[in-house]
Order: structure tokens, then C-alpha cells, then sequence
């Protein structure tokens, strides 16, 4: 996993999770891609996979360093 994250490539990851692309989703989060980030209405990457079912994709999240115990909330820092 990088240790400075492009918004860019975050971007990207989210488009790669809803497609389903794991391949892709391997390399953006060894590139530059935040597996933890929040989208709207406050749900991480790895629940919006998990909402999808698709086990690749989680596992491949997993595995870049989702954080399991971030679960569905709004930090206040991404308001």
C-alpha cells in the first residue's frame, strides 16, 4: 500500500469496486489508492464491495488494507 494517496487514484478504485474489476483494484491500491475512504452516505469502499457481493473485489480490498472496524459512518474530517 502507498504511503501518500492520490485523489485520483481513490477515484479510480471506487469505479474499479462497482465494476468489479479486480485486477484493477489490485493495482491502484499498489499505486496510490486509499482502500478507506468514505464515500456518500458514508460507507467505506470495502462496504460498498461487500453491498455488491462480489468476493474478489473484498478479498483484493482486504488485502490493500481495508479496515474492517471502519464500518458505515461520516468521519467529521469528510463532511
Amino acid at each position: 500500500m502507498a504511503d501518500s494517496f492520490s485523489a485520483k487514484a481513490t477515484v479510480a478504485l471506487l469505479k474499479a469496486i462497482e465494476t468489479g474489476r479486480a485486477d484493477e483494484i489490485e493495482g491502484l491500491l499498489l499505486g496510490a489508492a486509499n482502500p478507506n475512504t468514505f464515500t456518500d452516505p458514508g460507507w467505506t469502499y470495502l462496504v460498498r464491495a461487500v453491498s455488491r457481493g462480489n468476493a474478489w473485489v473484498i478479498e483484493k480490498l482486504l488485502a490493500g488494507g481495508a479496515d474492517v472496524n471502519l464500518g458505515c459512518r461520516k468521519p467529521p474530517d469528510q463532511s
